[in-house]
């Protein structure tokens, strides 16, 4: 502005990114250049040559060469600077709203019909799987693996929102920006919208599901020593064998295996039936 004020020549152009491979961008993954063409497309070199000639004979300053394209823009509006997103029409940012709590609507209507946690778990699991492909520009969702952390799929901050507002729009939930690092991979994530979209159906089955599948990463990034790993190995086998102690058992099987059973393996079925540890039951049956 200053130059121009004075009569002096200027132009200042902010370029697109262009889809020739220089030194500069030779480095860049698919990933990369879909975080950076978002609501654009790549400038082919005669093109950005001719916008270069006719920013030259302009007489305004400013020149942005971006090619635009109004349908991925409208794909991407909640993600768009203010400036690019005042481009798409207002009837269509409306539309688009309406859209997204009528997808969340109809996301918790196809849960309904689904009788079984598993089959319920899987759909969920695949429209998280299909936004995680999307950000990350990948072909299929399927080449996303759903017990593997977000940030080794390549997340940062910013595909992190993106994959947030993504997921807002389709199931019409309030997510935090914080989403991923919270549930840190989609299967942990699945968990996550399927308690919100459906509480009924989101049992306390679930939640341990989701908090065995965030332990199970904590141990895979832990470097125990040998004493440690004991310690850890003992709880977790105490823990299962507790677990399918606890399992109630039919009235046709308690009785099967009492016939079949010796005396001593009678007083132990009782003493944890009872929940009573094995050195209490032993003096209860010494004073017998």
């Amino acid at each position: 502005h200053h130059r121009h004020h004075h009569g002096q020549p200027a132009t200042s152009l902010a370029w697109g990114y262009w889809k020739h491979t220089t030194q500069l961008t030779h480095h860049l993954t698919d990933t990369h250049i879909h975080k950076v063409t978002h609501g654009t497309r790549p400038l082919e070199t005669d093109h950005a040559l001719h916008l270069l000639d006719t920013a030259l004979t302009s007489q305004h300053a400013h020149h942005l060469c971006l090619p635009l394209s109004p349908a991925a823009l409208r794909a991407v509006q909640d993600l768009l600077p203010a400036l690019l997103r005042d481009l798409v029409p207002a009837s269509r940012r409306t539309a688009a709203t309406g859209a997204s709590a009528g997808g969340g609507s109809a996301l918790v209507e196809r849960l309904a019909a689904l009788a079984e946690p598993a089959e319920k778990q899987r759909l969920v699991l695949d429209l998280v799987r299909t936004h995680v492909a999307a950000v990350l520009g990948h072909a299929r969702p399927d080449t996303v693996d759903p017990q593997r952390p977000f940030k080794e799929l390549g997340f940062d901050s910013l595909t992190a929102v993106e994959l947030r507002n993504r997921l807002t729009g389709a199931t019409a939930l309030r997510l935090p920006a914080t989403l991923i690092f919270d549930h840190p991979t989609p299967e942990a994530l699945t968990s996550r919208i399927l308690q919100e979209l459906v509480p009924a159906a989101a049992s306390a089955s679930l939640r341990v599901i989701g908090e065995l599948d965030a332990l199970e990463d904590e141990l895979t990034r832990l470097t125990p020593d040998d004493e440690e790993r004991a310690r850890i190995t003992l709880r977790l086998q105490t823990l299962l064998s507790n677990w399918n102690d606890a399992r109630p058992a039919a009235s046709g099987d308690v009785g099967d295996r009492i016939q079949e059973s010796s005396t001593e393996e009678i007083f132990d079925f009782i003493d944890r039936q009872l929940g009573r540890a094995d050195g209490a039951g032993a003096a209860s049956a010494g004073g017998h």
